[in-house]
């Protein structure tokens, strides 16, 4: 099964879930736990090397400097998160909400998770990520979701974000802000996911 790290302040407090990027590994988003002090943090590492410490969900092919992503890998990475998270629910015996999130490779993974299988969790955290392009249909999710990105993103330009924006801009509880930053969070990014994220958070600071 898939490693993780994780910080547990309670069974009923918020679930945060972290997908990493491609390359990364599970200490990268663990590090902003302090910025979710509310919330148990489950830091989730992808299976497959990538070299150097490094690892991914799902393979990337190159063609002529395009991305090139089965959309299979990228289910069978979904599922396999899932079935994580499920028994990470039920060692830990959680009674929170969860909110599901990702950055980059893991923004799509959470994409993936959400235009699927939405009741998964209760809110979605997109971060400099996109929507493939085969993902044309979008159930009714009532869940709030949050996508952020950079305008100045060199990995995935923005031009992505803004066509998975466009698919997505019908939900009811859907927000999707730009930062001036390339390939990363910075803090004004960081403060609206705070801001997002409150809700829970709150909630869990007046039990």
């Amino acid at each position: 099964m898939l490693q993780y790290l994780h910080r547990i302040h309670s069974k009923s407090a918020p679930n945060l879930v972290l997908l990493h990027g491609y390359g990364s590994h599970m200490h990268d988003l663990f590090g902003l736990a302090d910025y979710f002090p509310q919330f148990n943090i489950f830091a989730l590492q992808a299976p497959h090397s990538t070299g150097m410490g490094g690892y991914a969900w799902y393979s990337i092919q190159w063609d002529n400097g395009d991305k090139i992503i089965e959309p299979k890998e990228v289910a069978a990475a979904g599922a396999s998160v899932k079935a994580q998270y499920e028994l990470i629910h039920q060692e830990h015996g959680l009674t929170g909400p969860t909110v599901l999130g990702g950055f980059s490779q893991g923004a799509i993974l959470s994409a993936q998770v959400m235009l699927h299988n939405p009741e998964f969790a209760q809110g979605y955290l997109l971060m400099s990520g996109y929507l493939l392009p085969q993902w044309n249909e979008v159930p009714a999710i009532e869940a709030p979701v949050l996508q952020t990105h950079g305008v100045q993103d060199p990995v995935i330009p923005f031009e992505w974000a803004e066509r998975g924006a466009q698919k997505l801009q019908h939900l009811p509880n859907y927000q999707f802000e730009s930062y001036a930053m390339g390939h990363s969070l910075n803090e004004p990014c960081l403060t609206s996911i705070q801001k997002f994220l409150g809700h829970w958070g709150n909630d869990a600071s007046n039990k």
